[in-house]
């Protein structure tokens, strides 16, 4: 399920949707296509999850063609539309180990004193 809430810098406080009212403070579940039929809407920040890629993946021809416009992007395939939609997945990536070999820090050499006693 897609969530939908009223976006910080909305002109609106609260927006009638689907039979309930959406806010700053109270998100609304909605399915994928209802979600996008508003994702449009620059007063609501609608957001997916990995839940609804297959929903997504589903979507074809004229509905691509409909989300395109809604969305004010190009949507030409279902790959265009997770990749825009959906979380990129988070890489960790670990640091790389030093290939130069470790320097061994040589002690100074002390001189004698020339003067003796």
């Amino acid at each position: 399920m897609a969530t939908i809430k009223v976006h910080e810098q909305a002109n609106v406080w609260s927006v009638p949707l689907f039979g309930e009212v959406v806010s700053r403070n109270n998100a609304i579940n909605a399915s994928v296509m209802q979600a996008l039929s508003r994702a449009g809407d620059r007063n609501l920040m609608v957001s997916f999850d990995e839940s609804d890629r297959e929903a997504l993946e589903a979507i074809e021809g004229k509905q691509l063609e409909m989300i395109s416009i809604e969305l004010g992007q190009p949507v030409t395939s279902n790959k265009d539309l997770l990749d825009l939609l959906l979380p990129k997945p988070v890489v960790k990536v670990e640091p790389k180990k030093s290939i130069l070999p470790k320097v061994k820090k040589v002690a100074p050499k002390v001189k004698k004193s020339e003067l003796s006693e």
